[in-house]
C-alpha cells in the first residue's frame, strides 16, 4: 500500500498530467483555427484582387466609351 504522501504525489503528478493534456489538446484546437482563418484571409485577399482588376478593365472601357 502506497503511503498518503505517496499518493498525494501520484494524484499531484495525474492532476498536471491532464492538465497539460487538456492545455495541449486546446492549443491544437486553437493553432487548427488560426490556419482556417489565414486561409480565409488568403482567399479575401484574392478576390480583393481579381475585384480591382475587374475595377481597372471597367474604368478602361468607361473612359474609352467616353472618348
Amino acid at each position: 500500500m502506497r503511503s498518503p504522501s505517496s499518493a498525494l504525489s501520484c494524484d499531484s503528478a495525474e492532476s498536471i498530467y491532464n492538465l497539460l493534456c487538456a492545455v495541449q489538446a486546446q492549443a491544437n484546437a486553437d493553432e487548427e483555427e488560426i490556419k482556417t482563418r489565414r486561409l480565409h484571409i488568403a482567399n479575401c485577399e484574392r478576390e480583393m484582387e481579381r475585384t480591382n482588376e475587374e475595377i481597372r478593365f471597367l474604368s478602361e472601357q468607361h473612359e474609352e466609351a467616353l472618348d
